[in-house]
């Protein structure tokens, strides 16, 4: 399609009137011929003079031609085309993939991609393009990428992808398959789109995920460990030693230990990833009445059972008038009285307080037999406890009614557990039970997400859901070819024909 860049010129075109009046002007001198007798042929002679006739009118047309191809040299004529051409190829890397490590497995694919010329990004919040410059730094060990974060969502980049990329002849995704980088939902991809996961066979399966110095001089490490079964973990106690010095768990590589200004920390050997060790205690306070001693050695026994195996620190305070609690220093309290809550305790669960209150002496019956839970394989016999109705929140141990035992409600930052017994024996078997511990570990020590979770997922489990769409991966690239030079050269030869035309026309009319 033609189109002009300069079309003020276009006013130039009023210029055509100019060889038109020239011509209209320019009339031939009539030629007198003496002949016997004029009388007859001065009116008819008369008559041509008063005529406008256009003389030569090929040779007319020829001139506003010229001046026709001028105007248009003047006003920058292009030809604009629409070309059909392919949209790139991009090849996807995880930064887990472009480690030292683990560069080799994707080395000879990427190689062969970019001589397809397949352009090769970071599979990264940013997208960034990976220079041949870089990727052979990457190759020789001269560049190194940083260590990715364990929460990158995949399929959440892929839609991003998808959604910065739309004109894209082929998406190729290269990473990992650790179940960790996929949540959600799976994302909806074009037909072009391939997903190929690597296992990466890490051999730093194990892991650090946890430490704390449960005694000034003792420290506990709970070693995470990826098999086929999943993740297990395995606590190992050490003595407190000296900064930079190495402990040897049975049977796994040595740890270091090292310390930084008020902070230390373990770590596996030649591992980058260091953890920090706690050192903070988990403040329980315990308020009961005189008819709950009995309960509260239970308690007392339990929680302590609950420090040692899981090597955390709990510091337990005693307490029989409320007005004496610290709540500055409580994380916990357990409330084993039938007094009603004080309305300044109420108002500390806002800010983080957690509180257990068991059942109150009166109105009990005793229909149920058995306490059940999901946590535990066995049922915990159950004597007696008061009726309980779930207003809001929700059920952590119902009995085998599936009435409520134990109810939570979060309130704020804190929260109130609701128990419809007691630790007692005349109550329940809790207090005799192996499991009494485990359950209140539950409870005060959730379970803790796992630092790396090295799960796998087949490929077949990562691939995106395909779009069916007939849209073609051409697309059209605008060209504009300048024809200024051709308008200038057509103009030029016209201008020669002219001059030849008249020149001829000339030597005829001698």
């Amino acid at each position: 399609m033609l189109q002009l860049l300069s079309t003020y010129w276009l006013w130039a075109l009023t210029g055509l009137l100019v060889p038109v009046l020239i011509h209209l002007w320019n009339k031939k001198q009539p030629q007198v011929i003496k002949v016997g007798s004029i009388r007859w042929l001065q009116a008819a002679a008369s008559q041509q003079t008063r005529r406008l006739q256009l003389n030569d009118l090929p040779l007319l047309l020829l001139r506003c031609l010229i001046l026709i191809i001028l105007i248009l040299f003047l006003c920058q004529p292009v030809l604009q085309q629409f070309i059909r051409q392919p949209g790139q190829k991009y090849v996807w890397v995880a930064p887990s993939l472009l480690q030292p490590q683990t560069l080799p497995l994707v080395q000879a694919t990427i190689d062969s991609l970019l001589k397809k010329n397949y352009q090769l990004r970071e599979f990264a919040i940013r997208f960034q393009v990976i220079s041949e410059d870089s990727w052979q730094n990457l190759k020789n060990g001269k560049e190194n990428k940083p260590i990715p974060e364990s929460n990158i969502n995949y399929w959440a980049l892929a839609k991003a992808v998808n959604h910065h990329f739309p004109r894209a002849q082929e998406h190729l995704i290269l990473t990992d398959n650790q179940l960790g980088h996929f949540a959600g939902k799976r994302p909806v991809s074009s037909h072009s789109s391939r997903w190929l996961t690597i296992p990466l066979n890490r051999t730093d399966s194990l892991f650090v995920q946890e430490a704390f110095q449960y005694h000034p001089d003792s420290l506990k490490v709970v070693i995470g460990q990826r098999n086929t079964g999943g993740v297990r973990f395995a606590n190992f106690s050490f003595p407190i030693a000296a900064t930079g010095q190495t402990l040897t768990p049975a049977g796994l590589p040595p740890l270091v230990y090292a310390r930084k200004p008020n902070q230390e920390f373990i770590s596996f050997q030649n591992s980058p990833e260091q953890v920090p060790v706690r050192k903070t205690r988990i403040n329980i306070s315990l308020f009961y009445d005189k008819d709950r001693q009995q309960d509260s050695k239970y308690l007392r026994a339990a929680l302590a059972a609950v420090s040692d195996y899981a090597g955390r620190p709990i510091n337990l305070t005693q307490i029989s008038v409320a007005r004496k609690i610290n709540f500055k220093d409580t994380n916990w309290l357990f409330w084993l009285s039938d007094q009603p809550l004080p309305a300044t305790i109420q108002k500390e669960i806002n800010k983080g307080l957690v509180i257990f209150k068991d059942a109150p002496a009166t109105q009990k019956f005793g229909a149920a037999n058995y306490i059940t839970m999901a946590q535990l394989p066995v049922n915990i016999p159950l004597s007696q406890q008061v009726l309980m109705v779930q207003k809001a929140g929700s059920s952590v141990w119902q009995n085998n009614f599936g009435e409520l035992v134990l109810a939570y409600k979060a309130i704020g930052k804190g929260g109130l557990y609701t128990f419809s017994s007691r630790f007692n024996g005349q109550w329940n078997n809790l207090p005799e039970s192996s499991f009494f511990p485990e359950l209140l570990s539950n409870l005060i020590l959730p379970e803790t997400k796992i630092r790396r979770d090295l799960r796998e997922l087949d490929n077949d489990q990562v691939q995106p859901i395909l779009a069916k769409t007939t849209q073609q991966k051409n697309f059209l690239r605008q060209v504009q070819r300048e024809l200024e030079y051709l308008f200038l050269a057509l103009g030029a030869l016209l201008f020669l024909t002219e001059r030849f035309w008249a020149f001829r026309k000339g030597r005829r009319q001698i």
